[in-house]
């Protein structure tokens, strides 16, 4: 008799992680169909405290394409990381191939009003991958404290509209859109 450990949730928030560890955790991901075929949740708030930006980018480079292929992924919380504007390009491509993700949460990230517009454009083209995988819209949108300002506010409800009837949950909360 073989047991073979399912993981269903990877929770690192409040913690810190370098660009070495991020390429292992993305490695172990990536090989192991225990985790990566079950993993439902992930957690990464409040991930990178202390980091340099580029070592969140280097970071994010090597972790976000690999929850690409965790077909079971629904839930992706990133808050709480100074992600700002050098992070936006992968976190654009993450948002929208990640055709599985039912729940994304980005709260206090220090993004910004061209950040926002560029989050707003990744949801749109979300809503079209979703469509051709067949699977179901974004549920749930959380991003609030990001000074996304008004300048986003049209292409963030252009991408937030086209997930019609299956989003159920936006919060856009302290972001200074009037």
């Amino acid at each position: 008799l073989s047991i073979v450990a399912i993981c269903t949730k990877i929770d690192l928030s409040g913690n810190t992680i370098g660009v070495e560890a991020s390429k292992a955790l993305a490695k172990f991901i990536s090989k192991n169909a225990s985790v990566r075929d079950h993993v439902k949740e992930v957690n990464f708030a409040d991930l990178y405290t202390s980091r340099l930006v580029d070592e969140v980018v280097e970071s994010l480079n090597s972790l976000l394409p690999v929850l690409l292929i965790c077909n079971r992924l629904e839930i992706v919380n990133l808050s709480d990381n100074a992600f700002g504007l050098r992070t936006i390009n992968i976190l654009e491509r993450y948002i929208a191939n990640a055709v599985h993700l039912k729940h994304l949460i980005l709260s206090n990230n220090g993004m910004g009003p061209f950040a926002g517009e560029r989050i707003g454009k990744a949801l749109f083209h979300l809503s079209q991958n979703k469509l051709r995988a067949n699977e179901p819209m974004l549920e749930t949108f959380i991003c609030g404290r990001n000074r996304l300002e008004n300048g986003s506010a049209l292409y963030l409800a252009l991408g937030l509209k086209s997930h019609g009837d299956g989003l159920q949950n936006v919060r856009l909360y302290q972001n200074g859109i009037r």
